[in-house]
């Protein structure tokens, strides 16, 4: 499951990233969100205000690469104020000389000693530079990109991996001559969403309202495409169930397109509702008001956390025909993150390592959680990854399971079998409450992971996530099969 916005203080536990356990807000003078790859966010900040008509010019490579140099540098030599001094206001608040200090003593536990930097790439997102740094470390090589603003601040800092991107190439069971996309917009005002609509082409057997289904992120700032490592698995679902006749709608979460202006009106006042659940109701109302959308067969599918919302989501709108949970958790989110710890920490290397010394603070914040000293002011340093308490404390007594059981709506439950972040665990937790009813379906595949793409192994590692893939046609094919039988199961 991908965490929430905030800045984690493990700084490079890589394997996280592919689960999204570990992000905060976008890069800083992003202007609209771009194709992410997969990487661990250390800090970052946004656009300055005083950017205008009268603002220095951005900077040229050469100055970038230098300021991201010396801030790098800097660190490695323990100089945390120094640091500091090089960053802009917003990033001064969102990485102090404390969490500066923490963050890098962490990094350098896990990889050894930095032994030198290179510059690697160079990108221009005006005003801003982002220069990343090929930093080579005793135990591994990563990257190390530092976001410059045009007066030579620092103004966000993140961890990236240096594997080359691969171009993503459409499975077989897309065929683009079926359908066409559409940019939509979710929702009105500040946090209006960007998203894509996928709409199958008429055909002489299909001329009515098209069914309809709703791509709902896991935590994090997620793109539209839920890009995970080498895959993209919402525009597999959307350009596959498109070619078969479903309209598809994916947007880009708030976390990812309005991060800065997220975290200043709810601060630490996290749910999972005003992370997850309330856009996928706002994106639901999109299509009610197409015509060409049959407005009584719009099912919603939700990914990792989006499973754990997607009762909560079919709650907030009666008119939802059913829900896809696609690797939805039923056990507590603290327990899945203590688990996913202790899983990583038998895993050799640097991302075992890191894990193996975080174990001891983690089940502490894991107890925490659990106990009742867990108030909404509880400092979230002491809570699981960095996150709220009011994030905890509103998932205490909630089962998405019994939720789904009591709506007794349509629901699928897909799960893989090699998944070691959300388990065969909690798709137990799924039968328990739901076998045996007629308005569910569940079904587990073996050798598929998080993200649904075949691994080819009995349970997934971090380093699978790297290799390209894509949603498994046989998880396609169950989602068209449950969609095309939605409105025959609304009739009886």
């Amino acid at each position: 499951m991908r965490r929430s916005p905030f800045a984690s203080a493990l700084p490079l536990v890589l394997s996280f990233a592919a689960l999204g356990l570990s992000a905060c807000p976008r890069d800083a003078g992003e202007t609209k969100p771009a194709e992410p790859a997969k990487s661990t966010t250390v800090a970052s900040a946004s656009a300055s205000p005083s950017a205008s008509a009268s603002a220095p010019a951005p900077l040229s490579d050469d100055q970038a690469g230098a300021t991201a140099t010396r801030y790098v540098e800097l660190l490695r030599a323990e100089k945390y104020d120094d640091a500091v001094a090089l960053c802009d206001d917003d990033m001064t608040k969102a990485f102090p000389k404390e969490k500066a200090a923490q963050t890098w003593r962490a990094l350098v536990a896990q990889l050894g000693a930095l032994k030198s930097t290179r510059a690697h790439k160079i990108d221009h997102k005006p005003p801003y530079v982002r220069v990343t740094l090929a930093a080579k470390f005793e135990k591994d090589e990563v990257g190390l990109a530092v976001v410059v603003d045009p007066r030579a601040r620092v103004s966000g800092f993140f961890i990236v991996p240096l594997k080359p991107e691969v171009a993503w190439v459409a499975p077989d069971y897309a065929r683009a001559d079926a359908f066409t996309e559409e940019e939509v917009v979710i929702g009105d005002g500040d946090f209006a969403l960007p998203g894509t609509l996928t709409l199958p082409k008429k055909t002489k057997d299909a001329q009515g309202p098209l069914r309809a289904i709703v791509l709902v992120h896991g935590s994090g700032p997620n793109d539209r495409d839920e890009t995970i490592g080498g895959s993209k698995v919402f525009k597999d679902l959307a350009q596959g169930l498109a070619s078969r006749g479903i309209a598809v709608l994916r947007y880009e979460k708030i976390t990812r397109a309005h991060g800065k202006k997220w975290l200043e009106k709810w601060g630490d006042d996290l749910t999972l509702d005003k992370e997850t659940t309330l856009d996928a109701v706002r994106a639901v109302a999109l299509l009610k008001a197409r015509p060409d959308i049959d407005r009584k067969r719009i099912a919603v599918l939700g990914h990792s956390q989006g499973g754990l919302a997607a009762p909560r989501i079919a709650k907030a709108d009666p008119e939802i025909a059913g829900v896809v949970v696609f690797a939805g958790p039923t056990r507590a989110l603290e327990d899945i993150a203590l688990a996913q710890f202790e899983y990583i920490a038998t895993i050799p290397g640097p991302n075992g390592e890191g894990a193996k010394e975080k174990l001891p603070e983690m089940r502490e914040a894991v107890k925490l959680v659990k106990s009742k000293a867990l108030t909404s002011k509880t400092p979230k340093e002491k809570l699981p990854l960095g996150i709220p308490a009011p994030f905890w404390l509103d998932l205490r007594d909630y089962h998405p399971e019994a939720l789904a059981a009591q709506l007794g709506r349509p629901i699928l439950v897909l799960q893989g079998e090699a998944d070691y972040q959300v388990t065969m665990d909690d798709f137990a937790g799924w039968k328990k409450a739901l076998g045996g009813k007629p308005f569910a379906r569940l079904q587990s595949f073996p050798s598929l992971m998080h993200s649904f793409v075949d691994c080819g192994c009995k349970l997934a590692q971090p380093a699978d996530y790297d290799k390209p893939g894509h949603v498994a046609k046989a998880v396609v094919d169950e989602i068209e099969k449950w969609m095309l039988g939605l409105g025959a199961t609304q009739k009886k």
